[in-house]
C-alpha cells in the first residue's frame, strides 16, 4: 500500500522527497523497505 502510494507520486516527486515528507507520519516507510519491496519477487 505505501509502496504503491509512492510509485504513483513518483513522476512528479521522486522518490526521496517522499521518503522524507512521510518521515514522522505513520506513514513512513524506510528507503531501504522500498528499494525492497521493488526488488522482491512477486509472491506466488
Amino acid at each position: 500500500m505505501k509502496v504503491g502510494f509512492v510509485d504513483s507520486h513518483q513522476e512528479e516527486h521522486g522518490v526521496q522527497p517522499i521518503l522524507r515528507a512521510l518521515e514522522g507520519t505513520p506513514a513512513a516507510i524506510a528507503p531501504s523497505t522500498y528499494y525492497a519491496a521493488k526488488t522482491r519477487p512477486a509472491s506466488s
